[in-house]
């Protein structure tokens, strides 16, 4: 009864964590071990994003900060949060391509939930046409040339060491 519900609510923790107990106990170690990995990546990007928390309380008005957090709880934890946070960005800076670009893909995805995602999904899809359009006539500056087209922090990341001990 575990797997069905672990579909239906693919991004709560308590759920994976008692399916791994219990594909553990059945001696279903690959999937035991397949499914640790995604609880460790999700708790890994909690805590990245209460570390963008911390940092967008002393820049609210930060659109890339916004940015980060809306794409990680859309992925880890919530989608809905991530699509607030996204649409916050929009209030900050109308022109995001890379929030245009997560909210037409989310809504596109979910056309099926009815027309307001229809509308909203050609709505962004429109939107980040445009910007990529534009983006394309303008020839990049000297200050903008490495900014990766999907306007990611990550791509400027180190990546992060492993830590060893507790």
């Amino acid at each position: 009864w575990l797997e069905p519900a672990a579909e239906a609510n693919p991004m709560d923790l308590g759920i994976k964590n008692s399916l791994v107990l219990v594909y553990s106990r059945l001696g279903r170690k690959a999937e035991a071990k397949a499914l640790s990995l995604k609880i460790k990546e999700t708790n890994d990007a909690l805590a990245e994003i209460q570390q963008l928390l911390d940092q967008v309380q002393l820049k609210p008005d930060d659109p890339e900060l916004r940015f980060q957090i809306g794409k990680m709880y859309l992925k880890y934890v919530s989608e809905e949060q991530g699509i607030v946070w996204l649409n916050s960005v929009l209030l900050y800076q109308s022109d995001h391509l890379g929030a245009h670009l997560e909210l037409a893909r989310y809504y596109e995805e979910n056309q099926s939930r009815g027309e307001s995602f229809q509308r909203l999904a050609k709505l962004h899809r429109k939107q980040a046409d445009a910007l990529n359009r534009m983006s394309k006539k303008v020839p990049q500056s000297a200050g903008n040339r490495d900014v990766p087209d999907d306007h990611s922090i990550d791509a400027f990341r180190s990546p992060q060491k492993e830590k060893s001990g507790p």
